[in-house]
């Protein structure tokens, strides 16, 4: 009878390696992943002035800055750490219209009152239409980042 004999070694490191894999813990690595995505989705706001599908964010009235007026939005971009997952946003009362577009209709009253491009230029209209301006969300650039930054995690614990 014929046979044939290997000897394998090195196992107990691999698994020592693999075992390490273990001591991740998935809301550390939420945690980081969510500051990478406010750091790209400030950017976004800031600099990039386009959507995660990189569409170019249509031109405000004034001719200003888009979406970056104040800062307050760019500086109110936050995440959320829950078990293993991380959610992105902002509790400002104006981010979703922003994010989505809409229409702004008046609770009080027959028409809303706003600074045109200038401020002494008042405007006056029953209904304020909000063009979509995506600040949030995942580019294919940013996806690349962050399963860098997930590589470098667990491939750090491997070493």
């Amino acid at each position: 009878m014929a046979s044939i004999q290997q000897t394998v070694t090195g196992l107990d490191e691999a698994i020592a390696k693999f075992g390490a894999l273990a001591e991740v813990k998935p809301e550390e690595v939420a945690d980081q992943i969510g500051a990478l995505v406010v750091m790209q989705t400030q950017a976004r706001i800031s600099s990039e002035k386009a959507s995660p599908t990189g569409e170019a964010w249509k031109p405000n009235m004034r001719g200003t800055s888009i979406l970056f007026q104040s800062g307050g939005l760019n500086s109110s971009i936050h995440h959320l750490v829950m078990g293993n997952k991380t959610q992105i946003g902002s509790g400002l009362v104006y981010a979703r219209i922003h994010n989505d577009g809409g229409e702004i209709r008046p609770k009080k009253g027959k028409a809303l009152k706003y600074p045109g491009r200038a401020k002494q230029d008042m405007r006056v209209q029953s209904v304020v239409r909000i063009p979509k301006r995506q600040y949030l969300g995942i580019s294919p650039a940013n996806a690349q980042e962050i399963e860098a930054e997930i590589g470098k995690h667990y491939l750090g614990k491997m070493q």
